[in-house]
């Protein structure tokens, strides 16, 4: 989605704030290990309102996002790094 500009409304429950950085709206929702938990229908109406409200810039965040840090080229330089350090010890 946020390489084709879309901006994301996610589950706030851990990981996606830090890939979809401002590009989107995450929902708080509570964690745990035995029961999946879901934002409430009203939250989702809400995030998808205020996104609406403000698409132009949530548009332009979510490509900028997608090309500063989600790139091909940063993932392969990224892993490469990983990797040297592997085979290296």
């Amino acid at each position: 989605a946020l390489a084709c500009g879309l901006p994301v409304i996610y589950s706030d429950s851990g990981g996606c704030a830090e890939i979809v950085g401002d590009a989107g709206i995450g929902i708080v929702v509570s964690e745990s290990w035995e029961n999946q938990n879901y934002p409430a229908p009203e939250q989702i109406s809400e995030s998808a309102s205020a996104i609406l409200n403000e698409y132009a810039r949530f548009q332009i965040a979510a490509r900028t996002r997608a090309q500063q840090a989600l790139s091909i080229p940063r993932f392969i330089k990224a892993h490469e790094s990983i990797f040297k350090e592997l085979v290296d010890d």
